[in-house]
């Protein structure tokens, strides 16, 4: 609704009838932000898991296919490995610092250029790519050749789509936030951050497909939250830079996300994390739609989505 403002009273009032036509066109905007815009599908590609990390193939410079991981808790639109810059002859571009979610010293890594990444028929074009990892080899087939960040879909409606195991790009909004069924969040170095409730306690927490576990929690954490007993040794976490030690123990309460309930979760500690961390452990029964452009985000059960 579009409001105009002015230096000098109103001295002219609408009459009755006129004001009623506005109430209601008050009322259909109103109701109109209510709805779900058309979701229209521009392309959707496959959704795989390949040991700790799920995967989509894409088309570097019209090259490829090569695997990717996505990772929604990676800032930045993508990374790239030492592999993949080889293979293309990627140019090189002016470096950055890349951090971990530890708050530790992070270290500077070159940026390649990259003309084009495309999913099925989209691409995202003129990137810049952060160059991490040394990538696939003779010895590591398994490897990717890359990760695809949250930032990459910033202008779509990006679902991943996990009983499906579909990656699906589409145009379009999700309804306003109800808290329920919708959820705001807030962007944080590149994560989406919502609201939970874990074990009665309200905190904030960042929806990241690179987690292969459930729910991460800071280790200061683990005196704040009601556990049903006390912290196991679960073995140690990695991440790019740094790592750490891993506790685990069972939450005395549920995890809950909206209309979400999951009750008696195991939840993990570390220092790995400073904010609570929800992972694919969590997200994987889903499909999970986050609308960019409005920061508004949607678990869908699999008889839902449409």
């Amino acid at each position: 609704m579009t409001m105009w403002a002015s230096s000098r009273p109103l001295t002219l009032m609408p009459s009755v009838p006129a004001m009623a036509m506005l109430l209601v066109l008050l009322v259909h905007s109103a109701l109109a932000q209510d709805t779900e815009v058309e979701i229209k599908v521009i392309t959707q590609v496959p959704l795989v898991t390949r040991g700790s990390r799920v995967t989509v193939d894409a088309r570097v410079n019209g090259q490829g296919p090569f695997t990717f991981g996505i990772d929604t808790g990676a800032s930045g639109a993508a990374w790239v490995t030492k592999a993949l810059v080889e293979k293309l002859k990627l140019p090189l571009a002016d470096g950055l610092v890349i951090a971990d979610g530890s708050g530790l010293k992070g270290h500077r890594a070159d940026g390649a250029r990259v003309e084009a990444i495309t999913l099925g028929s989209l691409s995202f074009n003129q990137l810049t790519a952060t160059v991490l990892g040394e990538g696939p080899t003779q010895e590591r087939e398994g490897e990717v050749y890359g990760t695809l960040g949250f930032e990459l879909f910033r202008d779509y409606v990006v679902t991943l789509d996990y009983p499906a195991q579909q990656l699906r790009i589409a145009t379009g909004q999700l309804p306003v936030p109800d808290g329920k069924r919708v959820l705001s969040y807030r962007l944080d170095r590149g994560s989406a951050y919502i609201p939970v409730e874990i074990g009665g306690v309200a905190l904030e927490a960042s929806i990241d497909s690179g987690n292969m576990g459930g729910v991460l929690l800071p280790l200061s954490l683990s005196n704040k939250v009601p556990l049903r007993a006390p912290l196991q040794r679960a073995g140690r976490v990695v991440s790019v830079l740094h790592e750490f030690d891993l506790f685990r123990a069972e939450l005395d309460g549920d995890l809950r996300i909206g209309e979400i309930t999951i009750s008696r979760p195991t939840v993990y500690f570390s220092d790995l994390v400073r904010a609570p961390n929800v992972g694919r452990g969590v997200i994987r029964s889903f499909a999970v739609m986050f609308d960019q452009p409005h920061m508004r985000v949607q678990f869908r059960q699999p008889s839902t989505e449409q």
